[in-house]
């Protein structure tokens, strides 16, 4: 393990060098992505590949390893993707965080707080918090309170309640 360990080390920092990513910083993304997503230890050798590297993008970004772990969690048991799919759709955060015009650490600690509730929506829950950050951002309001406010219409009673109050 702690040679798997060392050679994980060095190659990303040598796979990331233009990120300017150094051997301490790759330590940290290692250790957040391996203490912090469930699967990480458990995948192969080219998809922990490929979630360093996007974790050194994202590191960069201003997301460190340690909020964006959990968030490949929620991708991986919430929405149903593993593999290419899951890596693509954490890559899509980065996109998300630019058309919404929000810091990407901020997108990615949404997607932690609100995702186990998103997790009904299968596959389709990524796409649901991609609406819900545009709405939230149109109404001047945070990812949260958009979702609790598109919970009070969820059933035929709870809106008719709401237009009662109104």
């Amino acid at each position: 393990r702690t040679k798997d360990f060392q050679d994980n080390l060095r190659d990303l920092t040598i796979r990331n060098s233009e990120l300017s990513i150094s051997l301490s910083e790759s330590a940290e993304i290692i250790t957040g992505l391996s203490t912090g997503m469930t699967r990480f230890n458990l995948v192969g050798d080219q998809q922990q590949r490929v979630l360093e590297n996007i974790a050194a993008r994202f590191k960069r970004l201003g997301a460190d390893a340690d909020v964006f772990a959990p968030a490949l969690d929620r991708i991986n048991f919430g929405f149903g993707m593993t593999g290419e799919a899951a890596a693509n759709a954490a890559r899509s955060l980065e996109d998300m965080s630019d058309e919404v015009g929000r810091p990407l650490q901020g997108v990615i600690a949404d997607l932690n707080e609100i995702g186990p509730t998103l997790a009904r929506f299968g596959r389709g829950g990524l796409d649901v918090f991609r609406k819900l950050n545009f709405q939230a951002r149109e109404l001047g309001l945070t990812v949260r309170e958009a979702f609790d406010f598109t919970e009070l219409f969820d059933t035929f009673e709870s809106a008719a309640n709401v237009a009662g109050r109104l």
